[in-house]
C-alpha cells in the first residue's frame, strides 16, 4: 500500500480503511477489497462529505477489480 501512496499520490489517511483491514485480518486475497468496501461505507455513512470512493483490488498474475462510488 505504501507504493500505491507514492504511486498514486494518496495519503495514508485515504487508506485507512485498507490499513484497518490488513491490521485487523492481514491479507485475505480476494475477500478483502469487500473487508475494505464494508469499511468504507460504513465510515462514508457517518461523514457525509464523502461522495467519492474509488477502489482497487490486485491479484497475482494479472487480476486486477476497481470500482468508483459516487453520489451528491
Amino acid at each position: 500500500m505504501e507504493a500505491i501512496e507514492r504511486g498514486a499520490a494518496v495519503t495514508r489517511e485515504q487508506l485507512q480503511e485498507s490499513y484497518a483491514v490488513l491490521r485487523e485480518y492481514g491479507n485475505m486475497s480476494s475477500p478483502t477489497v469487500l473487508f475494505v468496501l464494508e469499511k468504507i461505507l460504513k465510515n462514508a455513512a457517518l461523514d457525509p462529505s464523502v461522495n467519492n470512493i474509488v477502489g482497487m483490488a490486485f491479484g497475482p498474475g494479472l487480476t486486477l477489480e476497481t470500482f468508483h462510488l459516487s453520489h451528491a
